[in-house]
């Protein structure tokens, strides 16, 4: 239906065994805190084509087995993350857009 505001909460769940998790083109506009507190197996996140303007400086940390991140191509296509969070300690991204070496902005 329409009128949406694309706001996913933590209580609807991302309790996953999952390897990837795919929430491209979904209509997201805010990604809250803690969201993927519950989903540390996870190797590959897809948030691509979403309306996210930002992203929450911790929503990575819990994520210590993540290979593949593709966060970039927001509102359409047309707008990228101003910057992007930390990724948890010790992760190396096999398969990215925006967290390639040089081309990412760490948010401070």
């Amino acid at each position: 239906g329409g009128g949406e505001l694309g706001i996913l909460h933590p209580t609807s769940g991302f309790k996953c065994r999952c390897s990837a998790l795919d929430l491209s083109n979904k209509g997201i506009s805010v990604v809250p805190e803690g969201l993927f507190d519950r989903t540390q197996g996870v190797q590959s996140l897809d948030l691509r084509g979403n309306f996210i303007k930002q992203l929450p400086g911790c929503i990575f940390q819990g994520l210590g087995s993540l290979r593949v991140l593709y966060v970039g191509e927001q509102g359409g296509g047309k707008d990228r993350l101003p910057c992007l969070p930390q990724l948890a300690k010790g992760v190396r991204l096999n398969a990215t857009d925006d967290y390639l070496e040089g081309y990412s902005r760490i948010c401070e």
